[in-house]
């Protein structure tokens, strides 16, 4: 038999326990398909810089029980995204973002 022990936490449990992230600066894009070669821009208009984002990777289980990477982008409020072949490509994507907007 099984003694109860009130200390005791189950990991089960603790996922509630987690503090929620604040959203205040992080909004959901969509889900994009990424072509191969291509790379994610990010565009500050702000100081105008482009700079190259990197996708976080995350190991998932799939459905036929094999193991799979799934890669997502924090976005930020503030900024643009894109992706692009090169950084050339990325600049004249966003032009035409801003003069659309």
């Amino acid at each position: 038999m099984k003694e109860f022990n009130p200390f005791h936490t189950d990991p089960v449990n603790q996922v509630g326990q987690v503090a929620q992230i604040k959203k205040d600066n992080v909004r959901f894009l969509g889900s994009k398909l990424m072509h191969r070669g291509h790379t994610c821009f990010s565009f500050d208009p702000v100081t105008e810089k482009i700079e190259i984002v990197l996708p976080e990777q995350q190991s998932v289980l799939t459905k036929e029980g094999k193991m799979a990477v799934k890669k997502s982008i924090v976005a930020s409020k503030d900024k643009y995204y894109t992706f692009a072949l090169n950084q050339k490509n990325a600049e004249k994507k966003f032009k035409r973002m801003i003069a659309n907007a």
